[in-house]
């Protein structure tokens, strides 16, 4: 099993990962979130000072204006190329499996049940459901810090 976030990055050699795991077979599991809470979570994650990389050191997190402002055409053309939609095309182009499995709603049930199919592990997680990791932050009505209904006409 490989698992890493990095896989999502358009540098990733797609075609050499593929050679590499050619004698296996493999299955191809994508998270997917929808489109808005994965973009407030990519903001959450680049403004933030505990990640000194900020994907690619863009900016530093000081930089980084408040969702409602940052949200914008640029952004969502950038970071569209690391979403469930683009990573799929990318990634079947070279790979016969790949599966999309909702964040929400069970996926390390659906995962090691349904894919890897790890019986005890299945097992396990269906007597202790996993809590969900990846939650994104509840919306804050600060326009300053955080995204809030009446602050997204800003």
């Amino acid at each position: 099993m490989v698992s890493s976030e990095e896989l999502d990055k358009p540098s990733v050699d797609i075609a050499l990962l593929a050679s590499m795991l050619r004698a296996f077979t493999t299955t191809v599991v994508i998270g997917y979130r929808p489109f808005f809470d994965y973009m407030r979570s990519i903001h959450s994650e680049i403004s933030t000072p505990r990640n000194p990389d900020n994907y690619g050191n863009r900016s530093t997190h000081r930089d980084i204006p408040i969702y409602p402002r940052w949200l914008n055409v640029d952004t969502i053309a950038e970071f569209s190329e690391m979403f469930t939609t683009a990573l799929v095309q990318r990634y079947a182009g070279y790979f016969d499996q790949v599966r999309i499995l909702p964040l929400e709603g069970g996926f390390i049930n659906h995962f090691f049940c349904d894919i890897v199919r790890a019986e005890s592990t299945c097992r396990y997680f269906q007597l202790h459901p996993a809590l969900h990791a990846n939650k994104s932050p509840p919306a804050r009505t600060n326009c300053e810090g955080g995204v809030a209904k009446e602050c997204v006409d800003e």
